[in-house]
């Protein structure tokens, strides 16, 4: 796997949620991804985390970075980090908390429920779930999310046969 490392701002977007962002060389962008979004493993300060490089419509490469995500890394907005980069080749780009896995590796119908969710709601639930510090709390997470998922499937299952007039 190929790794960039590089020297970056942390920059905050003008308008919208202010959000902060580290713009990517547009080499090192170019070299790790075909189209974008592109999904990235991401090192700053020796922690780790996935993300996506965006690219602007002015040509310019981004990974934005949420709070959650500067308390990992321990940096701040106007702080200049080392970052080190590679393209994420992970099954759902993010990581998948072993819980989650034990549930889906047990239940069929959660399986199939949840492949049919988009990758970008794949993510979205994978966060939530790793982001309980609890063992218990994210078993909780993962059933419920598996159980919600299962019932919207239900109820769009079910539109689609009053639809056709079964």
């Amino acid at each position: 796997m190929k790794t960039h490392a590089f020297t970056a701002r942390i920059d905050r977007q003008t308008g919208g949620m202010g959000l902060c962002f580290i713009e990517v060389p547009q080499e090192i962008a170019e070299d790790l991804f075909d189209r974008f979004p592109g999904r990235a493993l991401i090192t700053i300060h020796n922690a780790d985390f996935h993300g996506g490089v965006l690219k602007r419509k002015d040509g310019y490469y981004l990974v934005q970075l949420g709070r959650s995500t500067l308390k990992k890394v321990k940096a701040i907005y106007g702080e200049t980090v080392e970052v080190k980069m590679s393209a994420d080749d992970s099954e759902y780009g993010y990581e998948m908390p072993e819980e989650m896995q034990v549930l889906l590796d047990q239940d069929d119908e959660g399986r199939r429920v949840w492949e049919a969710t988009t990758p970008g709601m794949k993510r979205s639930l994978l966060h939530y779930v790793n982001s309980a510090k609890s063992t218990d709390v994210r078993i909780k997470r993962a059933i419920l999310i598996l159980q919600r998922a299962a019932e919207l499937q239900a109820e769009k299952e079910r539109k689609k046969r009053l639809k056709k007039g079964d």
